[in-house]
């Protein structure tokens, strides 16, 4: 019997079990000694994945509520604004700027419920424990932008495995460029690809939407900054390519390590 030693009590033991009895030398006492504390280091690996799990869905909820106070509040505060300029305009008799207001109306109530559409998926359960990856990214993008009128395509490479941890960074990054391309680029067009090597991966998003000014964007929103820190997070590489009226290219690259090497490369699969 090994007791299994996780600071700063015993959480469990190892029992041994033999057909006959057994005279035990030291080297066999401390390869079973061993075997113990190799269930330890997994635990607490497991318990460290655990933690991080968790502290990953805190973060995400605060950022839907400040998202869902920033954007969606904000809308249904200037719904009511149109609402109650069109019915004082339509009081005085001024007919004709009541059309500007029900335009802006229309619009503002469109920007809306994409907006909800997009909070409703993200409040979601988790698919990426049960799908992988390239599944989870194919359901956003038939949940949310098919539904809200873009041409939307996963273009992804198989075989690849990746370690839960670095998938969840992965679909958080491709979530919020995508989020970015569906609130503020008025885009028609969304590519999402995902490629390998033998010692890397990339993943892209692609969008023929109004383009910005790199260095304004930064300092007027949090959406590329979540993805900065996320792709650090991750010691990968990110290029951002972005003009006006040019559309936005967001490519992150991620070194593999040995183990996680991709040994063959089927032609791409296009959802």
């Amino acid at each position: 019997m090994i007791p299994l030693l996780l600071e700063p009590s015993v959480f469990g033991v190892v029992i041994y079990l033999f057909d006959e009895h057994l005279d035990l030398d030291d080297e066999t006492l401390e390869l079973a000694a061993t075997l113990g504390e190799q269930i330890v280091l997994a635990t607490q690996r497991d318990r460290l994945q655990q933690r991080l799990r968790e502290a990953m869905v805190l973060e995400e909820r605060e950022r839907l509520a400040q998202e869902m106070h920033d954007a969606v509040t904000q809308s249904i505060y200037s719904l009511a604004l149109f609402a109650e300029a069109g019915r004082r305009l339509a009081s005085a008799g001024n007919f004709e700027r009541i059309q500007e207001y029900l335009t802006l109306l229309g619009d503002t109530a469109q920007q809306a419920m994409k907006q909800l559409r997009l909070m409703l998926y993200e409040l979601r359960p988790a698919v990426l424990e049960q799908v992988g990856l390239a599944e989870a990214l194919r359901q956003r993008l038939e949940a949310v932008e098919k539904r809200a009128g873009i041409d939307a395509r996963l273009e992804v490479m198989e075989p690849i495995w990746l370690p839960p941890a670095v998938e969840e960074r992965l679909y958080r990054i491709c979530q919020e460029a995508l989020n970015n391309a569906l609130k503020h680029a008025s885009a028609h067009r969304v590519v999402v690809t995902l490629a390998s090597t033998p010692d890397s991966v990339t993943l892209g998003v692609s969008d023929d939407g109004v383009g910005f000014v790199l260095g304004e964007a930064a300092n007027n929103g949090s959406g590329l900054n979540h993805i900065r820190e996320r792709v650090a997070q991750l010691n990968g590489d990110l290029i951002i390519e972005t003009a006006p009226d040019r559309g936005t290219n967001v490519i992150i690259t991620l070194s593999l390590p040995a183990h996680l090497a991709i040994q063959e490369f089927p032609e791409p699969s296009i959802y």
